[in-house]
C-alpha cells in the first residue's frame, strides 16, 4: 500500500464528513433528522448519498496511492451544491430547522476545498502551483529585455510590458524627470 498520497487533514475533514451525515441536520421539534434518515426518507433526497460515498472514495483514493485532492474538492464541492439546491428549492425558511450536523458538513466541506487547493502534500506540488503552470503552459515563460538584455518572467511583463523592472524603474524615473523639466520650463 503506497501511502505517500495520503494528507492527514483531507482524511480527517473526510471522516467528519462521514460522522456528520449520521449528525442531526434538521430539529423538527423534538425530532432530529440526519442526513442518513434523509436519504432513506426521501426519495428526492437521494443526491445526500453523494456526500458520504465521496468522503470515503476520498480515503480510498489516499489508501491506494492516488492523489486525493482532486477527490476531496468533489467531496467538497457536493454538500455546498446539495445546500444550495435545498435553499433553492425550500427558501430561507430552511434556516429555522436547520441543525448542527449541516453547519459542520459545511465547515468540513469549505475545509476540505481548501486543503486539496492550496496545501501540497509531501513530493507533489499544491493544486494551486498546478494551476498557475497549466495557466503559464504556451507562454514564454521568460523574455529578454530590449534595454539591458536580462531575462524576465512573463508575468511580470503585466506590470512592465516593456522591459524589465530595473530598466522600468528607470524608464519611469526618467520620464518623470523629462516632465518636471517640461513643467519647469513652462
Amino acid at each position: 500500500m503506497n501511502t505517500s498520497k495520503i494528507s492527514a487533514p483531507i482524511t480527517i475533514c473526510c471522516a467528519g464528513l462521514l460522522l456528520a451525515f449520521f449528525m442531526p441536520w434538521a430539529q423538527i421539534g423534538p425530532l432530529g433528522v440526519s442526513g442518513y434518515n434523509f436519504g432513506k426518507l426521501s426519495s428526492q433526497a437521494y443526491w445526500l448519498w453523494l456526500i458520504p460515498l465521496s468522503a470515503v472514495a476520498t480515503i480510498t483514493a489516499g489508501l491506494s496511492g492516488a492523489d486525493q485532492r482532486t477527490y476531496a474538492m468533489f467531496a467538497g464541492l457536493i454538500p455546498i451544491v446539495c445546500f444550495i439546491y435545498t435553499i433553492l428549492n425550500f427558501g430561507d425558511d430552511l434556516f429555522q430547522v436547520l441543525a448542527i450536523g449541516v453547519y459542520i458538513t459545511l465547515g468540513l466541506a469549505i475545509s476540505l476545498i481548501g486543503i486539496a487547493f492550496f496545501v501540497p502534500i509531501p513530493g507533489s506540488p499544491s493544486l494551486l502551483d498546478k494551476f498557475k503552470v497549466l495557466l503559464s503552459e504556451g507562454q514564454p515563460r521568460d523574455r529578454c529585455c530590449p534595454k539591458c538584455g536580462t531575462s524576465y518572467h512573463w508575468l511580470d511583463r503585466l506590470t512592465q510590458p516593456i522591459c524589465c523592472a530595473k530598466c522600468w524603474t528607470v524608464e519611469k524615473e526618467r520620464l518623470r524627470q523629462e516632465k518636471l523639466a517640461e513643467n519647469f520650463k513652462a
